[in-house]
């Protein structure tokens, strides 16, 4: 029972997970005019990610809904490509360089897996940049805290039923008992006076 407690709090822990990185998606669409500014590594990639989830969901629906789909998510990945790319100090036209076959696209991804400036650059605050794991592991330890604690509060009250299942059986033990000595009785008085 514990164990499976224990693994529902961690499917619920990595769901509330995904869903606060979904932000990042929905931020995207909602700058999706905006080439200013910084995005630092999650914004970029749980965007990227999460675009091509549904991307694939979606054409696997339908081809005419795919391309529409890839209309309008064009621009706000044009703008967290720039922004992207502002986070590191480069311009937001080095994009163009994944129009040069494979070798652009190889050094575009280059440039987006590096670290952003710690600092601020010509782009931002380096205070934009910044993202913190802290907020996710303290999230993630109160969320384990309160699965610990409804997997005691779960056991206690599973002794609790326990306890009274054993009263329970001890009560229907006695009354079958009873039951049977009153069986027994009759049954003898039966055969006495079947006898007579």
């Amino acid at each position: 029972m514990k164990i499976l407690i224990n693994q529902i709090g961690f499917i619920l822990n990595y769901m509330n997970i995904y869903m606060e990185k979904f932000a990042y998606y929905t931020d995207a669409f909602k700058k999706y005019t905006k080439f200013d500014g910084r995005a630092n590594l999650s914004q970029f990639w749980y965007f990227i990610l999460f675009n091509l989830v549904i991307s694939i969901v979606i054409n696997m629906i339908s081809q005419k809904l795919g391309l529409l789909y890839s209309l309008v998510v064009f621009l706000p990945s044009l703008t967290i490509g720039a922004r992207r790319l502002h986070d590191i100090g480069k311009s937001g036209w080095m994009q163009l360089v994944g129009l040069i076959p494979l070798v652009g696209w190889i050094w575009l991804i280059v440039l987006f897996v590096r670290k952003g400036d710690s600092e601020k650059n010509d782009y931002g605050p380096a205070e934009y940049h910044t993202h913190s794991n802290d907020n996710l592991e303290a999230k993630f330890d109160n969320i384990s805290d309160k699965v610990k604690d409804l997997g005691k509060k779960v056991s206690e009250k599973a002794d609790e039923l326990a306890e009274k299942a054993e009263d329970l059986g001890e009560k229907v033990s006695d009354k079958v008992e009873n039951l049977a000595d009153k069986v027994s009785d009759k049954v003898e008085d039966v055969v006495k006076d079947v006898k007579k």
